[in-house]
């Protein structure tokens, strides 16, 4: 079923499962203690989501001042992924005929607004970029950029790229912070990333359950490749 959504710019909103097969599916997961999130587009998928008991949602992108308030309240996270709808992406603007480039435009722009909303409502934030096959090896960083350049701050953007992504997946006793007793993984990078996030793409090292691995002068793919052992 479909629902009108003119606050997002788009025509409609369409249903891919009902607000009772979400709440049935959310009570089933929760049974065996696992966390739920989707992917979250309209602002009335999101009100049932939230409802019937999500940890986090993708996408968010249209919320409004009281789900926000809700949400901060229950403490679900919130994944923008604002780079997936960013119109610097030039596939998108190829795919669409100009009234849906228009209409895309003005999500988009809706969209940010809510990111807006979610950070002066106090949600907690993580991060994502909801990239896929090939993505850009810069996507992680320019989604903080998007982040920051909406209001969000370079400190709290870099909580949200670690604590945060421990937190919304139940982690955050072994991950996200520097602290006694948890798991060493964490980079070192030449710059500060608090005056320009995109030092982050300039790695000296990459440390993995506190085995080292030094990146100076390699490719990134590699170094991916051996802090992950595949070989």
């Amino acid at each position: 079923m479909s629902v009108d959504s003119r606050e997002s710019g788009w025509r409609r909103t369409d249903w891919f499962v009902t607000p009772e097969e979400i709440k049935a599916g959310v009570e089933e997961a929760q049974a065996l203690g696992l966390r739920v999130s989707g992917h979250v587009e309209g602002l009335a998928p999101a009100y049932a989501v939230i409802e019937a008991g999500f940890s986090a949602i993708e996408h968010g992108t249209v919320l409004d001042e009281r789900l926000a308030a809700v949400m901060a309240k229950k403490r679900v996270f919130y994944v923008p992924t604002l780079l997936a709808y960013s119109t610097s992406l030039e596939q998108w603007e190829k795919a669409l005929q100009a009234e849906e480039s228009e209409a895309f435009h003005a999500w988009v722009a809706e969209h940010k607004q809510s990111f807006k909303r979610a950070l002066a409502a106090g949600v907690p934030i993580a991060v994502g970029t909801d990239m896929y096959r090939v993505p850009p090896i810069d996507c992680f960083v320019r989604e903080l950029a998007l982040m920051i350049e909406s209001g969000m701050s370079p400190a709290a953007a870099l909580h949200a790229a670690t604590a945060a992504g421990a937190a919304i997946l139940g982690e955050e006793k072994n991950f996200g912070v520097l602290s006694p007793g948890m798991k060493a993984d964490l980079i070192a990078v030449e710059g500060n990333p608090l005056e320009d996030i995109r030092a982050l793409l300039n790695i000296a090292l990459v440390i993995k359950h506190g085995r080292e691995f030094v990146s100076r002068g390699m490719d990134h793919v590699e170094v991916v490749r051996q802090a992950s052992g595949v070989a």
